[in-house]
């Protein structure tokens, strides 16, 4: 299974890995619900909801273990 990463379009990932949202939803990200998940990266979205990018990587990438 590939490491998620930075420049990877929310909707990609949460469309490989369903049950991610509970992960966003650690952050206060509302991503899975969002309608612009499918133009944004997971780095863009971690800016704007000021979100350390490398702590959502490694809980996303743990999760997905």
């Amino acid at each position: 299974m590939s490491k998620i990463n930075k420049d990877m379009i929310i909707n990609d990932v949460l469309k490989q890995h369903i049950l991610l949202p509970v992960v966003f939803d650690k952050y206060g990200m509302g991503c899975a619900r969002c309608s612009i998940n499918t133009e944004e990266t997971l780095e863009q979205g971690a800016k704007l909801h000021n979100v350390d990018i490398e702590a959502l990587l490694n809980d996303i990438n743990k999760f997905i273990k």
